[in-house]
């Protein structure tokens, strides 16, 4: 988390004296533009579980018993599309992975693992003024699949064949995963650094409706674009 702020602040305290300076320029000529854009985000999430799990302990017979998981604070990546209808309204899709570390509980036993998290959202966003330094707020949809990397069934072996090798065996293995339907919400702030070239730095809740109830995470994100 202190390496997000300092980058933020770094970032914010170079360029943002020359945008409150020179806010009285606009940038309007956004009709059917498009924009592509890298992000870091730093994730937090509440507690969540997943229902009966079964799981061979103690061997050589199984339990079936929820899962609790425990998230880590953790720092994502992604990319985004951007499409402006005008100079105030936006249509937004966008994409984030990471690797959340967890602390787990299940019947009798704990432990700790890493996660694999993958989300994806299209949203409105919605701009107030046209300076180069704008607030704006968002809403949409989206999905959130996260993989526990917790073997829930046995190894499975195949036999394939490979051109330079010949047949080789290929083991997997099935593991607890969900795919959630999510809605969320955001408000930050814009930047126009030039006609090209925009930053944004926003907050973002989004909600999933899980068995037990809803699950929660937040999302604090800086993103760099590049507007054609």
């Amino acid at each position: 988390m202190k390496k997000f702020i300092r980058l933020t602040l770094v970032l914010l305290g170079v360029g943002l004296p020359g945008a409150l300076v020179s806010s009285a320029e606009t940038f309007t000529q956004r009709i059917g533009k498009n924009e592509i854009y890298l992000l870091v985000n730093y994730w937090t999430s509440d507690d969540q579980t997943i229902s009966d799990a079964t799981l061979p302990y103690p061997e050589p017979t199984s339990t079936t018993a929820d899962i609790h998981l425990d998230f880590d604070d953790d720092v994502f990546w992604g990319f985004g599309y951007i499409y402006n209808f005008n100079p105030n309204l936006a249509v937004r899709a966008e994409m984030t992975f990471g690797w959340p570390d967890y602390k787990m509980d299940w019947s009798t036993v704990s432990g700790s693992g890493e996660a694999y998290v993958n989300s994806g959202k299209i949203n409105l966003d919605y701009s107030f003024g046209r300076g180069r330094l704008r607030p704006f707020i968002s809403a949409g949809i989206g999905y959130l699949y996260m993989d526990t990397g917790i073997p829930s069934g046995p190894p499975e072996f195949w036999l394939i064949w490979d051109y330079w090798w010949g047949y080789t065996l290929v083991a997997t293995q099935s593991t607890f995963s969900e795919t959630y339907f999510t809605y969320n919400a955001a408000a930050g702030v814009s930047w126009d650094i030039n006609e090209r070239t925009v930053m944004k730095l926003s907050f973002a809740g989004n909600w999933m409706d899980a068995k037990h109830d809803t699950w929660t995470t937040t999302e604090t994100t800086l993103s760099l674009g590049w507007r054609f």
